[in-house]
């Protein structure tokens, strides 16, 4: 589902979050003539940046601000998981993640980003999942970096906003759940294959997509039962709406109807 300008205030932030997207059209450049000058940029927080990171949890929710630099040579593996990777030799160790958070029933929300002051152009891998649980992941890209950034969910939400300087392709893929493309991504984005349950789409300068694959970014949303929903960093907002027979449920509560047994 790509969510048109005008059905945002239905779907969007309430009073209170981030503004609005503008329903009228835009003066900015076309979507691939690079950053929109209108949108105001974010501060970067002050974190330090890290690599090799895997943050593992079982029923505690996982939340925070996270920047990986791939050039860092320090190891933030846990020392059973290196160990683990050491018997799996060295062909493992070169697909190991610069970052990995997997909460087994419990919510994943992060703001991550790719920093370094290296002109290296490099791929950074990381990889969010559970196995129930909702999972938000804002972005952020230093250029030259790249991500190839992989979400899985069996059971949850997958909600992820893309910095304007993401230029590859976006995989979607949900059994029983529905995809949802917001205002902001659908003027940058380029559909390659849409369907109910899963779709690919390109994102950025049409110019520089198909180049090698350390010159691109690619980015991976996978949940077996829950909704997929992908935005544009800094100018969308979304907030999931409740099921009818939530809201008709709390409507009896409140004494506003009744609630159908079908």
């Amino acid at each position: 589902m790509i969510i048109p300008d005008a059905q945002i205030p239905a779907i969007l932030a309430s009073k209170g979050d981030l503004p609005p997207l503008p329903s009228e059209p835009s003066d900015s450049p076309p979507p691939y003539d690079g950053h929109d000058p209108a949108v105001e940029q974010e501060a970067e927080p002050d974190v330090m940046p890290t690599n090799n990171l895997v943050v593992q949890t079982r029923r505690t929710p996982i939340s925070g601000v996270f920047r990986i630099n791939p050039e860092d040579a320090n190891s933030y593996v846990p020392g059973y998981l290196a160990k683990a990777r050491k018997r799996c030799g060295r062909q493992r160790e070169k697909l190991a993640p610069n970052a990995l958070f997997y909460a087994r029933h419990a919510p994943v929300t992060l703001d991550l980003g790719v920093v370094s002051t290296s002109p290296e152009n490099r791929v950074s891998r990381v990889e969010v999942a559970n196995r129930s649980g909702d999972i938000t992941v804002k972005l952020s890209l230093q250029a030259p970096k790249h991500i190839n950034l992989d979400v899985r969910s069996r059971k949850g939400n997958i909600v992820v906003f893309l910095p304007r300087t993401f230029v590859g392709q976006v995989k979607l893929r949900t059994k029983h759940g529905q995809l949802t493309f917001l205002p902001g991504l659908s003027r940058v984005m380029r559909i390659a294959k849409l369907r109910d349950r899963d779709a690919l789409v390109f994102v950025g300068q049409a110019d520089q997509i198909g180049m090698e694959q350390t010159q691109t970014d690619m980015c991976e949303l996978s949940s077996r039962s829950g909704d997929v929903v992908l935005g544009l960093r800094g100018e969308d907002t979304y907030i999931r709406e409740e099921s009818n027979f939530w809201k008709k449920l709390g409507g009896f509560l409140r004494g506003d109807g009744t609630v159908d047994s079908a």
